[in-house]
């Protein structure tokens, strides 16, 4: 079976989370220390802060509706999955308590950078509002339990890098793009080919795809687009060792260091997958296609985008060592952040072997 990527997510740092996990055992404590005048409070303001989360994800899905933009994954409810289906060009999942609503949004090409914006400060500061209509409602000590969380929210949301810019949600929300500052989220060329793969490719539907890689190459300046499209193209028809030939365009040095350094980990993620899935296809080409893609892997480990790229590579490269633990751990990952009907076969497969 062809493979192929999720969608990028936007995840906070291991630092971000030790302060989050400081500041729940802090109020923690708090809570075990006054649970007589403060227990109840504590636990309504908890759970406030949930309703405004949940409130904001249902907003702003429907709000990236109505920009015109498609829903590609749709998660409906917590526990036990019921139904996991493919409904048009979105992949919907139900589970047994309708307690939350996620999703994947991809915007208009021709509205790209304005909607992408308008989406990303929705999810960033509708919470602020939404906790501040909500406090006033609540007693003192709830009230203020809900705005010290969704402050300390804001800011590990407002600093967490997205995994192909290297820019944090604050930067991207209220800096327009250059092609120095977020090289990919400027370029046309490169929107057109991301969205080609995450909607026609990802979902099965490759005619579309080659049409437009057909004119991306056709247009000067566009090679980033059009070498991010083929791979893609060539990974969804097993083609690896043509995907792994593809030839990017090497990052503008004036490009900010952040995004260079978040565009080497997705290429070195990106190698170390069609090295480990040629190797998979073609077991004569392991004892050189194996430690290639190890030393890809090892690049990608002081790499502080690292946790962000595709894991299907060190997934592959844990089985084929036979460390079949480290192979379950990381799969779960790529289960978790697959988005499309590709990628989830991918993930599904892959655990089928393991």
């Amino acid at each position: 079976m062809a493979r192929t990527d999720g969608l990028p997510q936007i995840k906070a740092t291991r630092a971000r989370l030790q302060l989050m996990a400081l500041f729940v055992a802090v109020y923690t404590l708090d809570f075990v220390a006054l649970r007589d005048r403060h227990s109840l409070a504590f636990l309504l303001g908890v759970a406030a802060l949930l309703v405004v989360r949940r409130a904001t994800i249902v907003a702003v899905l429907a709000i990236g509706a109505l920009l015109g933009g498609q829903i590609l994954w749709l998660s409906i409810g917590n526990g036990p999955r019921l139904s996991r289906a493919v409904i048009g060009r979105q992949l919907r999942i139900v589970r047994l308590l309708p307690l939350a609503v996620s999703g994947t949004f991809m915007p208009k090409e021709e509205s790209f950078a304005r909607t992408h914006r308008i989406f990303t400060g929705l999810v960033w500061l509708l919470p602020v509002a939404l906790a501040g209509v909500v406090a006033p409602m609540l007693p003192g000590y709830a009230s203020l339990t809900l705005l010290v969380l969704t402050a300390v929210m804001f800011v590990i949301n407002a600093t967490a890098r997205d995994s192909e810019s290297g820019r944090t949600v604050a930067a991207r929300v209220l800096l327009r793009a250059t092609m120095h500052n977020d090289p990919l989220f400027a370029r046309r060329d490169y929107i057109r080919a991301r969205r080609s793969a995450c909607i026609d490719v990802h979902f099965g539907d490759l005619g579309p795809a080659e049409a437009v890689l057909t004119q991306l190459r056709a247009e000067p300046g566009a090679e980033l687009g059009a070498a991010s499209l083929a791979a893609e193209l060539l990974t969804a028809r097993g083609d690896y060792d043509r995907a792994l030939r593809v030839a990017y365009p090497e990052p503008d040095p004036a490009d900010n260091q952040a995004g260079t350094e978040a565009r080497h980990a997705t290429d070195s993620a990106r190698a170390a997958k069609l090295l480990m899935l040629l190797a998979e296809k073609d077991p004569g080409l392991a004892p050189k296609a194996v430690p290639l893609a190890q030393r890809h892997i090892a690049a990608l480990a002081p790499n502080r985008f690292a946790a962000q790229v595709d894991r299907t590579g060190r997934v592959l490269f844990a089985l084929h060592s036979g460390d079949l633990r480290a192979a379950q751990r990381a799969n779960r990952i790529c289960m978790a952040r697959a988005r499309t009907p590709l990628a989830l076969a991918d993930a599904l497969c892959t655990q089928a072997r393991i």
